[in-house]
């Protein structure tokens, strides 16, 4: 596991993982119990959807956002003939 290190916030200074991105990965981590390991990819994934769908008007944003996850992910998947995620 690696050390936290002091990151400075709006809301004061938070101890998090070095992960970028390091707040969130170290929810991931800390709450969700997954592995540093797993973080890293995943966490830049968000990162990038979220600045994705920030430039987004919100007309745009709630076709997106009234999807549950798993049917975004798995309609990606059939259009792009990857893995599929069952129930």
């Amino acid at each position: 596991m690696r050390n936290k290190i002091e990151v400075f916030t709006n809301e004061g200074v938070k101890e998090c993982y070095d992960i970028k991105p390091r707040i969130f990965n170290t929810w991931l981590i800390d709450e969700k119990n997954m592995p540093s390991t797993r973080v890293s990819s995943f966490g830049g994934a968000i990162d990038n959807l979220h600045s994705s769908i920030c430039y987004m008007d919100k007309h745009h944003q709630d076709k997106i956002l009234d999807m549950p996850l798993r049917e975004l992910l798995n309609k990606f998947a059939t259009l792009e003939e990857l893995y599929t995620f069952k129930s």
